[in-house]
């Protein structure tokens, strides 16, 4: 099975560029599992398309986003969480447990 390592250098696939999946043959006798996900192959039977985002591919509707969901946080029906930590001499520990998953929702900085 080739490396995809090399197959996701920044010189092997462009932005919005398509990758196709077919088969798995390379692993049918393996004594033991490869690394990592174990599942993959699933994308090939149920003929899946994964596509990455940004909300930044979405910027054209943040007005219309404001218009729908401003209304629902100021009414309360839309609720969120946040981790909100105090001082900014604590902003490196809050960007750490950010990494680890510690925060709840967005982390804040509160200067």
């Amino acid at each position: 099975m080739t490396s995809l390592g090399s197959f996701w250098s920044d010189s092997a696939i462009n932005v919005n560029g398509r990758a196709a999946l077919c088969g798995s043959i390379s692993g049918y006798n393996n004594e033991t599992p490869a690394p990592g996900p174990r599942n993959l192959s699933k994308l090939v039977g149920w003929r899946l398309r994964l596509e990455g985002f940004l909300v930044l591919d979405h910027y054209d509707l943040l007005g219309q986003f404001r218009a729908e969901v401003g209304p629902w946080i100021r009414d309360g029906e839309l609720k969120y969480q946040e981790t909100v930590v105090e001082g900014f001499e604590n902003t490196p520990q809050a960007f750490i447990d950010m990494l680890a998953g510690a925060n709840t929702g967005k982390m804040l900085v509160k200067l």
